[in-house]
């Protein structure tokens, strides 16, 4: 099985609820030769089985574990001029989410941090992709962070 096709067995297995499948396959893939785009993909589906185990157990060292595959995927792997914006906003905005998840579990100055950090990349996703499919859930976090 090719790179891109493990790529897509993550994504499918994430949208079927399989997160050890997704896990697994993403990170099967990421040990292949892959396109910038396709290794983004990986990070963001390791990234979102991470933040759900962390948000259903509300442990926050594993929403900072997804938090980091997010920013990997948005800083190593952005798309080049003309490519597919997808998993680049994607991976912000989830990025965001995880600084609002580990805000909401933390006190004192690192919640403050946090949502600070949620609230820039909420912003960011705006300002960079005006139509993005996260514009309506990111518009409704900042609101609520206000």
């Amino acid at each position: 099985m090719s790179g891109e096709a493990k790529v897509l067995m993550a994504s499918i297995a994430f949208a079927e609820k399989d997160n050890a499948a997704a896990e697994t396959q993403a990170t099967a893939a990421l040990k292949l030769s892959l396109s910038n785009a396709a290794r983004a993909e990986c990070y963001n589906v390791i990234g979102k089985c991470l933040l759900e185990k962390g948000k259903a157990t509300n442990k926050s060292d594993l929403i900072r574990d997804a938090l980091l595959k997010f920013l990997r995927s948005a800083l190593q792997f952005p798309p080049a001029s003309g490519e597919d914006t997808g998993a680049h906003e994607e991976a912000l905005f989830n990025a965001a989410e995880s600084f609002f998840f580990i805000a909401e579990l933390g006190k004192g100055d690192d919640q403050v941090r946090s949502f600070s950090r949620a609230r820039d990349l909420y912003r960011r996703v705006l300002a960079e992709y005006p139509q993005s499919r996260f514009k309506d859930p990111a518009s409704k976090r900042l609101e609520r962070l206000k």
